[in-house]
């Protein structure tokens, strides 16, 4: 049993009604809490306390052919009898359409057409008799319909010795059908060849370092933390962890989007699924399985292939209710033609044209291939988003807030100055900060650990009782002394006095250092300048943020001298300094209540309120994981070039998803009042229907090229 979300593989699915149907089954089945179907991606994902083998068995009953994501659904037979078809249609189309009459052509057509009709279309009677056992229909019911009309009435008229065959209208319509499908199938493949790329990246193997330096290889789901392990040149890095012995550059494509392999050292870190280029690395396991930075692309990734916009959710409503429309268009056209003409023939082929060319297939596929091709684009990118509502918001977005540090900083500050009041050595001091700063995530402490370090102290002392505010400071005991560090604020709040180093925090402030000040028992024990280094990357980021008409906001809480001139350096619009997590929610709440469309890029844990609260939150992925668990929009590797082509992106998603679902309505709007009045034929019905389909695929592709 099961209470996380499963993926499942089906087979059959061919419109949107199709989705609708086995949603609805299983949105009923024993503890089910969330379902969604995915025409695109043939795929349902499905949470809740479940089963899978009897989520399986309540979608098999519905006549589709079902298995756990991971399996191969083997698609050899369908290939064959789309093959068969089209063999055994062309001489029954060139027989009728060339006005070929001689001995036998008759026959010809009649057991050609039967062949056709009852053996490559027998997979719409199974799925038409299995819609018919649960008192629904779709779109296989509509094809059984129109070409078993067409074809008993073409026998009537081959038994009574009457002419005027419709046997080429029957085999053409199960052709063009099956050809559409296999087209569509090979389309929405193509949409998702970004995702499967990513998938394959799932190392396979690990060679783990055991005692005398034997090496054992074995699977990557056996690493335990701290293991340590060996990756040769060409291999998939197995785990998160940290170098330990070699150098090398590896290949994060897969992460940041970017080509240019990274240099890795001795404590670089490494991260799951990125591919070791040509040395030899020895590195221990910090994160594996599940918990690894990979593990999640894939999870956010699966959960947004297979999520769905509001407009989406609608068409399928739309779709799901439009077959026993259609039928009783049909029904209708076929009773008024014989009441205003009484003329079987005619009467018979509009009916038919109707049930044939009103396919909710195009419907069906409008928005799901655009978001599959999308997220593939994205994925290629290293743009990972949590679900498809995101597209549509992303293309209002009015103004981008940004933290700094790790957001438009590179995130690896440096203490360039220190001072310490006369009561302290540097030893004691430094022994003591960094130890404390061994608890914390935030990316001053390792500035602060590093500086230790350099100065061949080190932070092992053992610490209890720790507190962190984030934004603000950190608390801990340590050998029975009291240690605070963080803002100047922070140590007044807790009644330390701070101005014995008051000269030095103004010449510190002057030369845009970010401050930070240490406390022992609540005296002022000492005070270090850390200077992070803006992006390379970030004035060009702003730019063309203001030239798609975004506006930019840094809030910081670091003081007001330094956020300005990184901002200046950024081109940033305006600067919020000293603002703690909960001034950043609030300014957001403001500007929202404004009617301002907001999104937030952040990495930090006192990021995750107002990432949460934006519209859309965008975390940088070499941030924290309760950053990225918190945004909608996860940015692998902290590029920082890839927001404004996440904001591009969506707007070309919600473009195509605008075009798809407006041509696929127009069509049916168009087409149905068409057939009904005759100007149809069945034939031309039929490849009207498979052109539909396979003009929103292709639309849809478009965004895999993006």
């Amino acid at each position: 049993m099961s209470l996380e979300s499963t993926q499942f593989d089906i087979k059959g699915m061919h419109c949107a009604s199709c989705v609708s149907k086995i949603e609805k089954a299983l949105q009923q089945a024993p503890g089910v809490t969330q379902a969604s179907v995915n025409l695109a991606s043939n795929s349902a994902s499905v949470a809740g306390d479940i089963d899978p083998a009897e989520i399986t068995r309540c979608i098999e009953k519905l006549g589709y052919t079902v298995h756990v994501s991971g399996e191969t659904l083997t698609e050899a037979g369908s290939h064959a009898r789309l093959w068969l078809s089209v063999g055994l249609t062309l001489p029954v189309f060139v027989i009728s359409m060339g006005h070929l009459h001689f001995a036998g052509s008759d026959i010809i057509q009649a057991v050609l057409g039967t062949l056709i009709v009852f053996g490559c279309g027998w997979p719409f009677f199974v799925s038409t008799l299995n819609a018919v056992s649960r008192k629904t229909a779709d779109m296989d019911t509509l094809v059984t319909l129109g070409t078993t009309s067409a074809w008993g009435y073409s026998m009537v008229l081959l038994l009574t010795g009457q002419s005027g065959f419709y046997f080429e209208s029957a085999a053409v319509i199960i052709t063009f059908v099956l050809i559409g499908r296999h087209l569509e199938a090979q389309a929405r493949i193509k949409t998702g060849d970004a995702i499967q790329a990513l998938l394959s990246q799932k190392p396979v193997i690990a060679h783990r370092l055991g005692s005398n330096n034997t090496i054992e290889d074995i699977s990557p789901d056996a690493i335990a933390i701290d293991d340590h392990l060996l990756i040769k040149p060409g291999e998939s890095v197995p785990a998160d962890g940290e170098v330990i012995e070699g150098h090398s550059s590896v290949d994060e494509s897969m992460l940041t989007g970017e080509s240019t392999p990274v240099k890795k050292t001795i404590g670089s870190v490494l991260k799951a699924g990125t591919v070791n280029t040509h040395g030899v690395l020895t590195f221990k396991a910090t994160a594996t399985g599940q918990n690894t930075v990979f593990a999640g692309i894939v999870r956010l990734t699966q959960n947004a292939r297979n999520s769905k916009p509001k407009a989406q959710r609608l068409a399928d409503t739309i779709a799901g209710r439009l077959v026993p429309v259609v039928i009783l268009i049909a029904v209708i056209t076929l009773g008024a033609w014989l009441l205003l003409t009484g003329n079987i023939e005619k009467a018979l082929t509009s009916a038919v044209a109707v049930l044939v060319i009103a396919c909710p297939c195009a419907l069906g596929l409008a928005t799901p291939v655009a978001i599959q091709a999308a997220i593939g684009a994205g994925a290629r990118r290293g743009i990972l988003l949590r679900n498809a509502d995101v597209f549509e918001r992303l293309t209002k977005i009015d103004i981008l807030v940004l933290d700094k540090t790790g957001t438009l900083t590179l995130g690896q500050p440096s203490v360039t100055h220190f001072y310490k009041t006369s009561r302290y050595s540097d030893a004691e001091v430094l022994s003591l900060v960094a130890s404390l700063e061994s608890r914390s995530e935030h990316p001053m402490a390792n500035a602060l650990i590093a500086f230790a370090s350099s100065k061949n102290i080190a932070g092992n002392l053992p610490v209890k009782n720790v507190d962190i505010q984030s934004g603000a400071g950190i608390y801990g005991e340590i050998n029975e002394q009291h240690v605070l560090i963080g803002h100047e604020n922070y140590l007044k709040q807790n009644n330390v006095d701070t101005h014995g180093l008051q000269t030095e925090a103004a010449q510190l402030k002057g030369e845009h250092n970010t401050l930070v000040w240490f406390a022992i028992n609540k005296q002022l024990a000492g005070l270090v300048g850390v200077k992070d280094t803006l992006r390379p990357e970030a004035r060009e980021v702003i730019a063309r943020l203001k030239a798609q008409n975004i506006q930019t906001l840094m809030l910081t809480g670091d003081h007001a001298d330094t956020a300005r001139q990184i901002a200046t350096e950024a081109g940033i619009d305006t600067v919020q300094a000293g603002a703690s997590p909960e001034d950043k929610q609030k300014q957001i709440q403001t500007l929202q209540t404004q009617g301002k469309l907001v999104a937030m890029a952040g990495d930090g844990i006192n990021d995750a309120a107002a990432l949460t609260q934006a519209d859309i939150g965008i975390a940088m992925g070499s941030g924290t994981q309760v950053a990225m668990e918190s945004a909608d929009i996860t940015l692998a590797g902290g590029n920082f070039k890839n927001i404004p082509v996440a904001l591009t992106l969506g707007k070309q998603t919600s473009q195509i998803i605008r075009q798809n679902l407006f041509w696929a309505f127009a069509y049916n709007f168009l087409a149905l009042p068409l057939a009904a009045f005759g100007l149809l034929s069945p034939m031309i019905a039929g490849g009207a229907m498979a052109l539909s389909s396979i003009c929103v695929v292709l639309n849809a592709l478009r965004l895999s090229r993006a």
